[in-house]
């Protein structure tokens, strides 16, 4: 009883330490992993169930808490259960069930990526009757998964992206007449086949612009200024592999290919500079 009333004891210490101890998403859940923390004596174990506070370390890849649901989005546009948390956040409408647990691939053809933190909002991931939040690596990754920003939170790079997307696809069209439903819609052919699958076309590797993500030997592969940086949930990862005239199996949507090649740069992790 005594060391079950000292192990509460550095539990409810460890948790009103921690700088999410303010939030309601929270608050009340975060005993658990001072428990656990006490009773391992060696940290506190990675991908646990748990609601995150979106405002707490934003701009960091890595969450010292994470959830273990299945919400991390790889170039494929596959949803996976890892504990890196990414830039970026994003949804595809609601994809869960009460359980928390993942029951269909999409709900809908407006994908979008949002920011981390957007007017002080907190959400309770996965909450019932609300999208299931999604997180990506970043924008590459993101936009190699078919999803656009969002018009909302990220309202300047949304007319970023439209104005690019336009002048890359659609040169007989205003700007202003193109419906982002109807941008959606070419997105949802370019990126999913029904049940789930990935749409990929083909082409030679040498002739892809910054930001495309290809597919080389069941790895996903970032073009970055004329290498290949090999993508992974941290980050990306020193690759020797050569741009030749090689074909591969391109990931990125076609559509948005062509915008990256009419100037629009996507924002890519750190880790690239290093890769």
């Amino acid at each position: 009883a005594t060391q079950r009333s000292m192990t509460v004891q550095i539990a409810l210490e460890l948790v009103s330490s921690l700088p999410w101890n303010h939030c309601p998403v929270s608050r009340g859940i975060g005993v658990q992993f001072g428990l656990e923390y006490a009773r391992r004596g060696k940290g506190i174990a990675l991908g646990h169930n748990v609601a995150l506070c979106s405002a707490t370390n934003a701009a960091s890849s890595r969450s010292v808490f994470t959830m273990n649901l299945q919400n991390r989005v790889d170039p494929w546009g596959q949803l996976k259960s890892v504990p890196m948390r990414g830039s970026l956040m994003g949804n595809r409408g609601i994809l869960h069930n009460g359980s928390r647990q993942i029951v269909r691939p999409w709900a809908g053809k407006s994908w979008v990526t949002c920011a981390l933190q957007f007017n002080d909002i907190h959400r309770t991931i996965f909450a019932e009757g609300s999208y299931s939040e999604l997180f990506f690596l970043d924008e590459a990754t993101a936009f190699a998964a078919g999803h656009r920003p969002c018009n909302h939170c990220r309202k300047s790079r949304y007319a970023e992206f439209k104005t690019a997307w336009v002048r890359g696809n659609r040169s007989d069209a205003a700007e202003g007449n193109m419906l982002v439903t109807e941008i959606d819609k070419v997105l949802h052919t370019e990126r999913a086949i029904p049940g789930g699958g990935k749409v990929k076309f083909h082409a030679l590797v040498n002739t892809l612009p910054s930001g495309t993500m290809f597919e080389y030997e069941g790895a996903a592969y970032l073009v970055w200024m004329a290498a290949a940086h090999r993508w992974s949930f941290e980050g990306y990862i020193p690759s020797s592999l050569q741009l030749n005239h090689e074909t591969v199996n391109v990931l990125t949507p076609a559509s948005i290919v062509r915008m990256f090649e009419s100037g629009f740069t996507p924002s890519v992790h750190a880790s690239v500079a290093h890769a």
